[in-house]
């Protein structure tokens, strides 16, 4: 071997021993990124209450993390896949599933400086496609504006997420995130907790009916409860009968007006009072059920008037349902 070929080796090994020094040189750059971010969620899923779990952590590639946490009714999760270096392109994602099963569809995306803006909308946002002004409420719109980035909202009537660019840092803005997709994400179910100040109520966020406000009256049991509906929720009030009771589907309309007779001995003549004033809404039975139906969310007085109605419906014959 010739003085040439000792050159070059030595040459071929300076290089490759350089490329595997920058090598580690940049892996040890990107854990420690990467180590910051995470530890920073971390603290944040302490104070938030949540848990923080790393799905992938290996060197010289994306560390993802996923912050979960329940708010109220919704379990909501913030995602990020944390780039090795601080000047690479990142997104950050907070999601939840309706907790009714659906809810509306729709894509909101930033409003441009020229852009009026949108009744019903948050100031920072445009509605682009679907029913996105069903979701804003005006808990929504206030955690929407709170949060100083680019939000781009997006729901196809299972899950909501909202997504940003940049890896978050700021711990306000992840908890922010969160609350704004767990608020949208309770459509509908809000309501129904906001009825659970009836006497001797108690909401339950999860049962084998769904969200619901149970009432006892002595031995027997009205929920309160609310359904996914073809374009916005629908809430009703239950109360159980025995199979084979008659079957009935029935308006009840301005001052109790049946829209056709009942059966006798369905309602007796104390409830007739509370009729007028569980109106407007439909009584329904069928499947060992009887239930007050309303397509608006019902108010406190109607919801206390539909309790009385079907508690005197289930006294008639004891704890076990009307009709047996």
């Amino acid at each position: 071997m010739g003085p040439e070929w000792i050159v070059i080796g030595t040459v071929v090994a300076l290089l490759f021993g350089g490329v595997g020094a920058a090598a580690v040189g940049a892996s040890k750059r990107g854990r420690s990124y990467q180590d910051g971010i995470e530890a920073l969620w971390a603290r944040t899923a302490e104070t938030i209450g949540g848990r923080l779990e790393v799905v992938s952590r290996k060197s010289l590639e994306p560390r993802v993390l996923r912050l979960v946490v329940e708010r109220d009714d919704a379990t909501a999760t913030a995602i990020l896949s944390v780039p090795v270096t601080a000047d690479a392109e990142a997104h950050t994602k907070a999601r939840a599933l309706f907790v009714l099963g659906t809810g509306p569809r729709f894509v909101a995306r930033p409003r441009l400086v020229s852009e009026p803006a949108q009744i019903e909308m948050p100031s920072s946002l445009r509605a682009v496609q679907g029913n996105a002004g069903a979701a804003m409420t005006p808990e929504v719109r206030t955690l929407a504006d709170s949060i100083r980035r680019g939000l781009t909202i997006r729901s196809d009537g299972t899950e909501v997420d909202v997504v940003w660019d940049g890896a978050e840092s700021d711990p306000a803005v992840i908890d922010a995130a969160l609350q704004l997709v767990a608020a949208i994400a309770r459509h509908g179910a809000d309501h129904l907790r906001g009825l659970s100040t009836i006497d001797d109520a108690t909401y339950e966020a999860r049962s084998d009916e769904g969200p619901r406000v149970r009432v006892r009256r002595g031995l027997v049991d009205v929920r309160l409860l609310v359904r996914p509906g073809d374009d916005q929720p629908v809430y009703l009030a239950r109360v159980d009968a025995r199979d084979g009771t008659p079957e009935v589907d029935t308006f009840i309309g301005d001052g109790g007006a049946l829209g056709e007779p009942v059966p006798e001995g369905l309602l007796g003549p104390e409830v007739e009072p509370e009729l007028a004033r569980v109106a407007p809404a439909r009584l329904e039975t069928g499947e060992g059920r009887i239930e007050i139906v309303w397509r608006e969310a019902p108010s406190l007085d109607q919801a206390k008037a539909a309790v009385r109605i079907l508690s005197a419906v289930g006294a008639s014959a004891g704890s076990r349902g009307a009709f047996r």
